[in-house]
């Protein structure tokens, strides 16, 4: 077996959009699966979610690679540094 490299990298906008990329949505997420459509990659609603995201100064986002695949992403939501609290998300492209 080959030794791989896995490690968190700084969101990016560049990484963004390789995440999205290959994002698949996972229709067990929906309750209703009436809210459900497969996701479509969209190079400008990307660029929109970075600039959000990087507006936010109470989050802090973070790729997972291996090696130099984006495999998913872990966001520190809601940062509070007085109750050193925070809502934490983790994204994987795919199963």
């Amino acid at each position: 077996m080959r030794n791989q490299n896995l490690y968190l990298t700084e969101l990016s906008r560049e990484l963004c959009h390789r995440f999205y990329q290959n994002l698949v949505q996972d229709p067990d997420l929906f309750a209703d699966m009436t809210q459900f459509s497969p996701y479509r990659y969209d190079p400008q609603k990307v660029d929109a979610w970075y600039q959000n995201r990087q507006s936010q100064k109470d989050r802090k986002h973070f790729y997972i690679m291996l090696d130099d695949e984006v495999i998913g992403e872990v966001g520190f939501k809601h940062m509070n540094p007085v109750e050193k609290s925070c809502e934490l998300t983790i994204c994987m492209v795919n199963d």
